[in-house]
């Protein structure tokens, strides 16, 4: 059965690619088919790094619009073993239609007021895709530095969002970002400090959605 990974922001800059970028790697490396949507064309990040990332498991598309998104997600099912989409900020459509479909929702989330609130935002969108389903949505805390300030905020903001969130966060290590422009993923990198973090939130993600 196809199992659907959304990564949902309104702000954008927050991580979404970069989560879903090695998320996709790390399911490769599993052997899985993977389809990576990218719904963030403006952008554009996940469809420039497929181009460096080259795997017969692994298949990329981009979407503009609402009826491309179901008409993709709809083909992919049961063709791909796990569906990832990088949905775009600020459209709120493809994202609520995006979140009925999803077995997960990731949220990527900095401690800054900025991110904060742009999470805050999405609340109407998800109280309006749960009429439909329930939404298994998570908060991922990105970039992340765990001194007395930020865990703090951590901890007010999660009562103040009213969302579960991941148990392991992601740091802000350089090899996140330098693995994109690369073609590869931090399992394939030499930081072990990020390849160990990361394996240990993908391990999570898997549990969430058997």
């Amino acid at each position: 059965m196809t199992k659907y990974i959304s990564l949902l922001q309104l702000k954008g800059g927050a991580g979404k690619s970069t989560l879903a970028i090695n998320l996709i790697g790390y399911f490769i490396s599993k052997n899985k088919r993977v389809l990576g949507v990218d719904g963030d064309l403006k952008q554009g990040t996940l469809t420039a790094w497929s181009h460096l990332f080259q795997h017969k498991n692994y298949t990329c598309v981009g979407i503009n619009t609402l009826d491309e998104l179901i008409a993709v997600l709809t083909e992919a099912d049961e063709k791909y073993d796990l569906v990832i989409t990088d949905l775009p900020p600020r459209l709120a459509d493809i994202a609520r239609s995006s979140l009925v479909f999803s077995d997960l929702v990731l949220m990527p989330v900095t401690t800054s007021a900025p991110d904060i609130w742009a999470a805050a935002d999405i609340s109407p969108l998800i109280e309006a895709a749960k009429k439909e389903k329930d939404v298994n949505l998570r908060i991922v805390w990105n970039r992340y530095k765990p001194t007395r300030r930020k865990e703090d905020l951590k901890t007010s903001s999660k009562e103040y969002l009213g969302h579960k969130e991941m148990n392991q966060t992601i740091s802000d290590y350089v090899a996140y970002s330098d693995v994109v422009g690369m073609g590869t993923w931090v399992g394939a990198h030499n930081h072990v400090k990020a390849k160990a973090e990361f394996l240990q939130f993908a391990k999570e993600v898997e549990k969430l959605i058997k």
